[in-house]
């Protein structure tokens, strides 16, 4: 059994390499859109009327109101 790490061609490697460096940037731009579909869609239910942001938002503002100061 050959114990040597396996050391690809340098054809081989360049390609593996600039794979990589695509997957990262493809990651980053995915994580970019992410963030600003996030922020569109919390913007939204917001906006919306009787949407779930109110809701919550009604309930810290009752609770606040409960808590004696």
């Amino acid at each position: 059994m050959n114990k040597e790490p396996y050391i690809p061609p340098p054809e081989v490697r360049e390609r593996l390499v600039r794979n990589v460096y695509q997957a990262v940037a493809d990651s980053a731009y995915v994580d970019a859109m992410l963030d600003i579909l996030i922020v569109k869609l919390e913007a939204e239910i917001r906006d919306s009327p009787g949407g779930r942001w109110q809701a919550t938002r009604q309930k810290q503002t009752s609770q606040a109101d409960k808590e004696p100061d």
